[in-house]
């Protein structure tokens, strides 16, 4: 079985050295990764794990408060939408982490999609804490399940 892992450079700042907005960098990010995601499938990967945010940069490195303006549900979310039918026509497994927005609170989430395309579940990650360039507190938050779940997949 083939697997992979994927991860990629945020370019911050424009050709002509402009900051780029966290829309556009999130752009950006989403066609690379949905690029990446393709040439996996092509190459005949079975077992995909993107980056953390695989969407986004890690912002918790930074203090930017309106990067929590991105966090969008796992359903509709474009990505996992467009993620969901590569893998169904590629028959692969894949792990896509987000920033999910769940009620009130947001998480760092890792989206486990099948080979079928079907969402088999979701991890929300633990917050790693405060502390010299980490704000992760700042981002992640709500109500969490201790511990992580296991997915059995067709693959086994």
């Amino acid at each position: 079985m083939r697997i992979a892992a994927y991860q990629q450079q945020v370019l911050w700042e424009g050709l002509e050295g402009e900051k780029k907005s966290p829309r556009t960098i999130q752009n950006e990010l989403r066609n690379r990764t949905l690029s990446a995601v393709r040439m996996a499938a092509e190459l005949g990967v079975r077992a995909l794990c993107l980056q953390e945010l695989s969407d986004l940069p890690y912002f918790p490195a930074s203090n930017e408060l309106h990067y929590r303006l991105l966090a969008e549900s796992v359903l509709p979310h474009e990505l996992v939408v467009q993620i969901r039918s590569v893998a169904r026509k590629a028959r692969m497994l894949v792990v896509v982490p987000i920033y999910e927005r769940f009620q009130d609170a947001t998480y760092s989430t890792a989206v486990v999609i099948e080979e079928n395309g079907e969402i088999l579940g979701r991890v929300r990650k633990y917050p790693v804490g405060r502390g010299v360039g980490y704000f992760e507190k700042d981002f992640f938050g709500g109500e969490l399940e201790p511990g992580y779940e296991v997915f059995s997949t067709l693959q086994g």
